[in-house]
């Protein structure tokens, strides 16, 4: 089988030879694992990756032909939605007020519509993807070819978000 009919392995997987691949299977039958799975998220289908609903909510979000930037706004906007949904819901309008600051010449009304925006986004994400619980650590759009892709990480830490953790994920997602 020639090169390009081969499938394509992800850039992981071709570091972990066949050899490497059986040394770790190895390790894990030794400590008492025989299946031990070795995983990577690249092989995932697209609906379990985290990127896959942000950009189902970007979809919603921009419409017309937005610029890059434009995206790059709208995406932030969602992950901030999408983290401050993870609090309790009587703390996420004060975690909004005080993480949220605008800019002196940003007028009040201005401000009251990015507010209700975010708000707005915390719903949806909230009756879209109810049991979602990862916190994104990090997103960008890219720009391939003429398509523009949602790419995101997420924390699979515990289930179960402190003020303070969530509240610094915020703030990470706010200054980006």
């Amino acid at each position: 089988m020639g090169k390009t009919s081969q499938p394509k392995k992800s850039s992981r997987a071709r570091k972990l030879g066949a050899r490497d691949l059986e040394m770790i299977r190895q390790g894990a039958a030794q400590s008492g694992m025989p299946d031990a799975i070795v995983l990577d998220r690249n092989d995932l289908p697209p609906e379990q990756k985290i990127s896959w609903p942000l950009a189902r909510m970007l979809q919603e979000e921009v419409s017309g032909n937005p610029t890059l930037e434009e995206c790059q706004s709208a995406l932030t906007g969602i992950v901030a939605a999408w983290n401050t949904s993870l609090l309790p819901e009587g703390e996420r309008g004060q975690a909004l007020r005080e993480q949220i600051t605008f800019h002196k010449s940003v007028p009040l009304a201005k401000q009251r519509e990015v507010m209700q925006g975010i708000e707005r986004l915390i719903g949806e994400k909230l009756t879209r993807f109810p049991h979602d619980r990862r916190r994104i650590v990090s997103w960008e759009i890219r720009l391939e070819g003429d398509m523009l892709r949602v790419i995101a990480a997420s924390d699979d830490g515990p289930r179960h978000d402190t003020l303070d953790d969530v509240m610094r994920s915020l703030l990470r997602t706010m200054t980006g």
